[in-house]
């Protein structure tokens, strides 16, 4: 298959995964929410929020340096994957055992001690998913992925409304978390079986030294990056109380799914991205710069419709008591418009070698947004910590397009932007029109708006013709 197609299959597979997947995740927080009410609900998130934490802490980039070793030298696959998996073993046993020694020291009330204990030990059977995915990954079989992930979410819902209903609570929603990742796993075990080898723990001192040298500063990356979309709960919860940090999320749900879009691009792209970057920087950055184009015509129009429909798209997920959620999402649903280039960053940066920069560039993230937070959260609250996100975005941005620039990178913003930004702009009017009609007249609305959009960056030519050739040599059948 050309590898334009295979791009083009994998990203395809993977959305739709992502979407599905995505989907699933969102209706079981919808149904935790309802079912919790406000400040519980926030409980909820701080718990998730301090796991997700704790798998960056725990996975130190291992899988994303396994797929890019595997994807340049599949012929070794079984060697890096044994030792990327004792690796994995030895780290999550290692947290589960501080996350039960943390928690019992924190002096927290019963049932919550439990639900941080049960989302410990889910961290077990999620890395050993992980380092299976990561091969089917580096293989480029997104589909297996696709339907993990599926699994995975579609097995927490039926949890989360099971607990639900039985009356279980915050512990009941955690156990189902942690039976979904034991299947989950289970059934990667069974896919890698039949489609690669047979998985084996392999002990290489120096092998194990060589993959963890080259995955501190990633995963130190992705730690501060995920430290940075989780602190404003952590800290909205200390400081403004959990009702809070449950009105933040519940408008973070639906930035937290949105950021599965440029995710699974950047998801299907980076084992293409790995080879490009051992055979030349310069056409890897190229690539980026493609990339980067597609990025913005398909984040500028969400920002436009959330901010407009934010009453309405609140109003149909969550019941009254999260009204307040409402200017959270319309602040939050900006920061798309620079989430969906800095999710590139982590692959980019590991396909050039350059995994410090990333870690810097997170750190830079991190940093606005705790100072930001802290100034704003005890005088805005909730806004302070949307505008906190935000500014933690935009740092993101500035630093990471600045390494590249070391790189001899050079974003053409405002040439990728305005074209887009202009189309957008003109769904403003359609969507005012709608917005206090019928549920169906509003559906109609969005799609009007996006053809309108969509005729725009035609009668604008977003695109050049060599990229328009691209698009059709994306679509156009080819040899496998």
């Amino acid at each position: 298959m050309k590898a334009s197609r295979r791009v083009l299959k994998n990203s395809a597979v993977t959305l739709l995964g992502e979407v599905i997947g995505g989907g699933l995740y969102f209706a079981a927080a919808v149904v935790v929410a309802r079912a919790l009410g406000v400040e519980r609900f926030g409980q909820f998130t701080s718990v998730v929020a301090f796991l997700w934490i704790l798998q960056s802490v725990v996975d130190l980039g291992l899988r994303r340096i396994l797929i890019r070793e595997v994807a340049t030298d599949p012929a070794r696959a079984g060697a890096h994957l044994g030792v990327a998996s004792a690796l994995l073993w030895g780290l999550s046993v290692l947290a589960v055992a501080v996350v039960a020694a943390g928690a019992a020291l924190l002096g927290l009330p019963r049932e919550l001690l439990h639900a941080v204990w049960l989302a410990g030990l889910s961290v077990v059977p999620v890395f050993r998913t992980a380092g299976y995915g990561a091969l089917c990954r580096a293989f480029e079989d997104m589909e297996v992925n696709a339907v993990g992930g599926v699994l995975q979410n579609l097995l927490f819902l039926a949890g989360a409304v099971g607990a639900v209903r039985a009356g279980l609570g915050l512990r009941g929603v955690f156990a189902g978390l942690l039976l979904a990742n034991l299947v989950t796993w289970g059934y990667y075990a069974v896919m890698v079986r039949r489609r690669y080898l047979r998985p084996r723990l392999v002990v290489d001192v120096r092998a194990a030294w060589g993959l963890l040298r080259a995955s501190l500063p990633l995963g130190l990356g992705a730690l501060l990056r995920k430290a940075s979309w989780h602190v404003d709960t952590l800290l909205l919860t200390a400081l403004a109380g959990a009702a809070a940090a449950g009105l933040y999320n519940a408008a973070y749900r639906f930035i937290h799914a949105l950021n599965l879009l440029p995710k699974n691009l950047g998801q299907a792209l980076f084992p293409a991205y790995a080879r490009l970057g051992r055979r030349s920087e310069q056409a890897l950055l190229e690539a980026h710069r493609r990339t980067l184009r597609f990025l913005s015509v398909l984040a500028l129009p969400i920002p436009v419709a959330l901010t407009v429909l934010a009453d309405r798209v609140i109003g149909l997920f969550f019941d009254a008591a999260f009204a307040g959620a409402v200017p959270a999402l319309q602040v939050l649903s900006w920061a798309l418009v620079l989430v969906f280039p800095n999710a590139l960053y982590a692959n980019l940066f590991t396909a050039l070698g350059r995994q410090g920069l990333y870690a810097a560039s997170a750190g830079a993230c991190l940093g606005v947004n705790l100072v930001v937070d802290l100034l704003l959260i005890p005088r805005l609250g909730v806004l302070g910590a949307c505008l906190g996100t935000l500014a933690a975005e935009l740092a993101l941005f500035a630093a990471g397009t600045g390494c590249l620039r070391r790189l001899g990178f050079r974003a053409p913003l405002v040439g990728v932007s305005w074209k887009p930004a202009l189309g957008a702009a003109g769904m403003v009017v359609v969507l005012l029109a709608v917005r206090q009609a019928s549920l169906p007249w509003v559906a109609l609305g969005l799609l009007g708006s996006g053809g309108l959009y969509l005729a725009g960056l035609l009668v604008l030519r977003a695109f050049s013709d060599e990229e328009t050739l691209l698009l059709r040599a994306l679509v156009a059948p080819g040899p496998r």
